[in-house]
């Protein structure tokens, strides 16, 4: 699957507006193939410390974001 570079940073805008301590790390979405279908993963140009709050609902934000905008469920 190829990721829609407008439509990931259209949701990047919508989950950094949510959580701007993200904007330092360069996130990005990717898919990630599986045996089965695939993944939506969010990469990061520099990691974010394991301790950081709120890394999972940011990449939950980013994801849903996504999927809901390029309507894919």
């Amino acid at each position: 699957m190829t990721i829609d570079a407008t439509i990931s940073k259209q949701a990047l805008d919508e989950a950094l507006e949510q959580f701007p301590e993200f904007v330092k790390f360069q996130p990005r979405i990717e898919w990630r193939p599986l045996m089965k279908g695939g993944a939506f993963v969010v990469a990061y140009q520099k990691h974010p410390p394991r301790d950081l709050p709120n890394t999972w609902d940011f990449q939950n934000f980013y994801v849903k974001g996504y999927k809901r905008l390029a309507q894919v469920s």
